[in-house]
């Protein structure tokens, strides 16, 4: 599959507005979840350098009271505009041995990265409102198409999506959080 995604950086008076407005753009709330993940990356490969990500996911669903895992390959960005990658992930029921599978194949964690996030749906766009530890708010919008798809109608939607939002095409941010945590960690 492709997960095809555009993220934008918020101020909290758009985070606010949004997370009020939602609903009147025919966005359904979902849930409201927490997320820790932990980036993995390996000694024969560098991820970064690759435009790759190997993580483990936790997520307690706080609307639904339930805890789930996964892991997760993202593949390098498809394109100039977008956070477009091809995306594998499968369930990780146990994800302290899963990692510490992978540590034994020569991966080693990275950094993780925890947030907030309330999930809205609208047709097939899923909207992300997340608060970032060390971050601060942003937006995600993303669609999910086959491999065999052309993703270019689905980012069209995206972006069409963003501008109801009233969010400025200037806010969007190609880099991971992953990314922009790493870097805000290396110039200290």
């Amino acid at each position: 599959m492709t997960e095809v995604e555009i993220k934008a950086v918020l101020t909290t008076e758009q985070y606010d507005r949004i997370l009020s407005d939602a609903p009147s753009y025919g966005y359904t709330f979902e849930c409201e979840l927490e997320e820790c993940d932990i980036y993995m990356n390996g000694s024969g490969r560098d991820f970064m350098k690759t435009d790759e990500a190997l993580r483990i996911r936790r997520t307690k669903n706080n609307t639904l009271k339930e805890q789930s895992a996964y892991i997760t390959y993202k593949g390098p960005k498809q394109d100039a505009v977008s956070m477009t990658r091809k995306e594998l992930e499968a369930p990780a029921p146990d994800p302290e041995t899963t990692q510490a599978i992978l540590e034994q194949l020569g991966f080693h964690a990275v950094l993780s990265v925890l947030k907030k996030r309330r999930k809205y749906i609208r047709g097939n766009v899923t909207l992300y409102l997340d608060r970032v530890e060390g971050l601060g708010p942003y937006l995600e919008l993303e669609q999910i198409v086959g491999d065999d798809e052309n993703y270019d109608a689905a980012l069209d939607d995206i972006f069409e999506c963003l501008r109801q939002l009233n969010v400025p095409g200037m806010s969007v941010e190609r880099r991971s959080y992953l990314e922009m945590l790493m870097k805000k960690k290396f110039e200290k």
